[in-house]
């Protein structure tokens, strides 16, 4: 096949996507994008909420880790002065 003859029924396949998408659409435009915005909304609001809960883990634990290399540098500091 030539690449114009490509080309061609690419145009084509994407006109008849168009059409039927026109055609066979549940709700008009203006709805459709409210409603695929306030879906949007509402996943970046739970992904807001699990990031700020990670977060918050993650900063309990690190202050942990630091505790206990603090306490443990400690130790060895003065073992190896001993």
């Amino acid at each position: 096949m030539r690449a114009t003859q490509t080309q061609g029924y690419l145009i084509i396949g994407v006109g008849l996507g168009l059409l039927a998408g026109i055609l066979w659409a549940p709700r008009a435009g203006k709805a459709t994008r409210e409603e695929l915005r306030r879906g949007a909304d509402k996943r970046l609001d739970v992904l807001t909420t699990k990031t700020e809960k990670i977060r918050a883990r993650a900063g309990h634990w690190l202050g942990r880790i630091k505790e206990y290399f603090g306490r443990n540098q400690a130790r060895h500091r003065g073992g190896l002065r001993e």
